[in-house]
């Protein structure tokens, strides 16, 4: 998260920056969005710490991200200037921890590579839930570029 975080705020910074003058409540929205991203860091780093000061401990107090925060990815893009639309298809189930995070992982990156290169205002993205298979395709609309195509392959049921 950490490493995503810090790109995103940089991108609404340079949002700020760029709305200051000429509308000062989208430079608020961003500002808050930097406020947000730097505090969700900020939590991250003080676990990232305190799980290597207590290395005899057995793991992180906090749970780890997964599809369920999706929102908050897509609230972030928002602030960032992208428009996010997310359909989802088959019937979505609990997954288990490691492809959760990993699907996290992959939609947060890719809406962070959105915001920062694509210049596509828009973005769409579909969630396919097979039984033994998550697929995550994100399409930037505006420029017709298809950013990421990631299938998980599972092994065995999901959970």
């Amino acid at each position: 998260m950490i490493g995503h975080n810090i790109p995103m705020i940089n991108v609404q910074a340079g949002a700020a920056l760029h709305r200051l003058k000429k509308d000062p409540a989208q430079a608020e929205e961003a500002l808050g969005a930097i406020k947000a991203g730097s505090r969700e860091t900020l939590r991250e780093l003080r676990a990232t710490l305190g799980v290597l000061r207590r290395v005899d401990e057995a793991a992180p107090t906090a749970p780890a991200p997964g599809l369920a925060r999706v929102d908050e990815l897509v609230a972030s893009a928002k602030l960032a200037g992208l428009t996010v639309r997310i359909a989802r298809t088959g019937v979505e189930r609990p997954l288990p921890a490691p492809v959760d995070l990993a699907a996290y992982r992959i939609m947060q990156e890719s809406l962070t590579n959105a915001a920062r290169h694509s210049g596509a205002g828009r973005v769409s993205v579909r969630l396919s839930y097979e039984d033994e298979e998550l697929a995550i395709l994100m399409d930037a609309l505006v420029i017709r570029c298809l950013i990421v195509a990631a299938t998980m392959q599972l092994m065995g049921k999901w959970a």
